[in-house]
């Protein structure tokens, strides 16, 4: 298989997880599926089975409960595999899956209509599901364009990954074990990436505060600077010219010697 191991098997785990705690005497499996649910499951191949008994024990267990929101994932579920299994290049599986969901999507109209009122995503998920190719004639091309993108973001975020198959009930039951544990790694960890991204954009912000501080800082020590620069050429400027002034003044004040002195000279003859 394209995908690895640990999502070909996680989509049962949420699967067994959701259908709660139940006997492992054979006798008690159908608790979550009727005689025309497993007639429905065998008319799909053997690898197949285990997820489309998934989803109808989902199916189920959603609307025993009510949970219009849980429908809407299971039913975007039923979407995604579809889309998993020709992604994987299983065009001819996912036809035949397609068309048992599509059975059980049209059997159970009256609960998915009651359920409707919940979620206003019902609706056109449920169209979602009638409408995939299911006939001979359809081509690969046409098979991957059936499922949009706002579905997968609708789904569980393991079928989302690209979980479609599972391989055996051993690993469905050891995943099933560990999925609380995982549940809550998962959460931890989006918690932990939320505040750490608090932080950073804390940070980012107190930075931003600081250079733009700075920045202000500069200009006015530049402005500063530069006013003294001016007042400065200004002085210089201004001493120069008291000084040719002066310079002036006493070369004046000589000439004006010199013509006395010639003028004196004169009268004495």
């Amino acid at each position: 298989m394209k995908k690895s191991h640990f999502l070909t098997i996680a989509f049962a785990a949420l699967a067994m997880v959701s259908c709660g705690n139940k006997n492992d005497n054979a006798n008690n499996t159908e608790d979550s599926t009727t005689v025309e649910d497993s007639t429905i499951v065998s008319g799909v191949s053997k690898e197949l089975q285990p997820t489309v008994e998934a989803l109808i024990s989902n199916f189920n267990q959603n609307v025993d409960k009510n949970d219009a929101n849980a429908l809407a994932t299971t039913l975007a579920d039923m979407q995604v595999v579809y889309k998993n299994l020709v992604d994987e290049g299983k065009l001819e599986k996912a036809k035949t899956y397609g068309q048992a969901i599509q059975k059980y999507v049209s059997e159970h109209a009256n609960e998915l209509q009651a359920m409707a009122e919940g979620n206003n995503n019902i609706p056109s998920l449920v169209e979602g599901v009638k409408n995939l190719p299911v006939s001979a004639e359809t081509t690969i091309e046409e098979a991957k364009q059936a499922v949009i993108s706002t579905v997968v973001s609708k789904a569980s975020p393991e079928i989302a990954k690209g979980a479609s198959i599972l391989n055996n009930a051993q690993q469905a039951a050891e995943a099933a074990k560990n999925a609380p544990e995982a549940i809550k790694n998962a959460a931890e960890t989006a918690a932990e990436n939320t505040v750490n991204s608090a932080i950073g954009n804390a940070k980012a912000k107190v930075q931003e505060k600081a250079n733009n501080a700075k920045a202000k800082a500069d200009n006015a020590k530049a402005a500063v600077e530069q006013e003294k620069a001016t007042t400065k050429a200004a002085i210089e400027r201004g001493k120069a010219n008291a000084k040719a002034i002066i310079e002036s003044g006493k070369a004046q004040v000589e000439a004006a010697k010199a013509l006395n002195a010639k003028i004196q000279e004169a009268g004495k003859k």
